[in-house]
């Protein structure tokens, strides 16, 4: 019995033996470190869906096709997409899960934040002058709002701002109110900040001189402290008359009138024998400036022959002329750019001083538009219409100025002996009874001038009928 017992023993052995043969292992898998992965956990706001890339050992396993990515907000169902309906600054929580062959899967979550965008705004500092502040609401409406040198459209941010310590009534000259800002209904998503302003009430009149700006209450003060190359600009509508006389020296600056009115009108004058001379632009920087609407004449100038007048962009009127030349003005220059002369005015432009004239698209208006007996005149590219509707014989009165009911009116009268020269390019004439350049005499016969007519081209005139001397475009 006892051998019998060894034998099967033995037999249990060999086959247990065979059994461990025919078996086969399974290789062992990989696992990822966590410490080798490096996922963006936060984000500036920026209004749009959050990517994610995750990163393993440096490499962006999102656009490796060994690698599947998915990703969960809830830490059960996962997404093959990297794309989360995360926009809004706050904290999420989000799983994601990396599968790969021969890796153990992966499952993390992490904290995901979108930080608020930071936002810095600077509010406008606005300037008024003393005489028409603004109200609270006025202010708030010219203020504009700048991300560095990007202008803001206020309408996309609840802001609101205070002018603070203002109040029309009792603003002065000098004073200067702080203009702040406050996000009037915050938004998450942006972290404001709000750079205050400023609101200034200044005098009717800035003056720069070298880089310095002084306040003046009236043009006339402006102009008497100007000095050589000032910059003088008008800040609102003034119903001075502005009276520049050239006395004991020299006049060289510019008045920028910078869309607002004088509603009086301009002189500048001189003694005949002054030996002092004005260079002087007068103009418009914004919208065209009016000048002299409650004036006998728009502007005025008298005397002096060292005068050279510059105008731009405004628009000259007032009862008798909008521009007026008188017979000692002589021997000097005036220039005018995209200006209009006369409107409701007898006469556009009367302009009785020998001296050299040049307009360049502008427009004369009057019951004649253009009236001269003496000096250089050029036009280019301007319009004359004489809006009256009865033609009148001209006058026998030995001063030049007849308004005839024609556009041009080109006198000769007593003591004027020397040539009269008129350039015209590209002009249009209108004339409702009269003509449309009609030349005559109305001095002396043996006193009056010789007019000369240079390189008249391409303009067009009214219907000419008889009356003394007529010019017509074949003469």
């Amino acid at each position: 019995m006892k051998k019998i017992r060894i034998f099967i023993f033995a037999v249990l052995l060999l086959g247990a033996g065979v059994m461990f043969a025919g078996c086969k292992s399974r290789p062992k898998l990989k696992t990822f470190s966590s410490a080798k992965f490096d996922i963006g956990t936060t984000a500036e706001y920026n209004g749009n869906k959050r990517l994610f890339a995750v990163i393993y050992d440096n490499e962006i396993l999102n656009r490796n096709s060994d690698y599947e990515i998915s990703y969960s907000i809830d830490g059960e169902n996962f997404y093959p997409d990297t794309e989360t309906n995360f926009v809004d600054a706050g904290s999420y929580e989000v799983w994601f899960r990396v599968e790969a062959k021969g890796y153990q899967t992966y499952i993390d979550k992490i904290t995901y934040t979108i930080n608020p965008k930071p936002l810095t705004f600077h509010i406008s500092s606005i300037t008024d002058f003393y005489g028409s502040p603004k109200s609270v609401l006025e202010i708030i409406d010219s203020i504009v709002l700048r991300d560095n040198a990007m202008v803001v459209q206020k309408n996309v941010y609840n802001i609101t701002y205070e002018i603070q310590s203002y109040n029309p009534a009792t603003a002065k000259v000098g004073d200067v109110y702080q203009i702040i800002g406050r996000d009037g209904n915050p938004n998450d998503n942006y972290d404001l900040a709000l750079v205050p302003g400023t609101y200034s009430l200044v005098d009717l009149v800035s003056v720069t001189n070298f880089g310095q700006i002084t306040y003046y209450p009236t043009l006339t003060q402006a102009v008497a402290n100007a000095t050589v190359d000032s910059q003088i600009k008008l800040n609102g509508d003034t119903n001075e008359e502005l009276v520049i006389e050239v006395e004991n020296k020299n006049l060289d600056f510019t008045i920028d009138l910078n869309g607002y009115s004088i509603s009086k009108g301009i002189v500048i004058s001189a003694d005949a024998n002054c030996e002092y001379g004005a260079n002087i632009k007068i103009y418009s920087s914004k919208m065209q400036s009016s000048v002299g609407k409650e004036s006998v004449n728009g502007i005025t100038i008298l005397g002096g022959s060292k005068f050279n007048i510059e105008l731009e962009n405004v628009a000259f009127s007032g009862s008798n002329a909008g521009i007026l030349t008188n017979s000692a003005f002589s021997d000097a220059r005036i220039t005018a750019r995209h200006c209009k002369f006369g409107e409701t005015s007898d006469k556009g432009a009367e302009l009785i001083s020998n001296s050299t004239y040049k307009f360049y698209n502008c427009t004369f208006t009057g019951n004649s538009a253009y009236c001269t007996k003496s000096g250089n005149h050029f036009l280019s590219s301007c319009g004359l219409s004489a809006t009256k509707t009865t033609y009148t014989e001209p006058t026998f009165n030995n001063n030049g100025t007849n308004a005839t009911g024609s556009a041009m009116v080109i006198e000769s009268t007593d003591g004027v002996e020397q040539t009269l020269y008129v350039q015209i390019y590209n002009g249009t004439f209108i004339s409702v009874a009269g003509h449309g350049i009609e030349e005559c005499v109305t001095g002396e016969a043996q006193d009056y001038a010789t007019v000369e007519f240079v390189g008249i081209q391409n303009y067009s005139v009214a219907e000419d009928k008889e009356q003394k001397v007529i010019l017509t475009e074949n003469e």
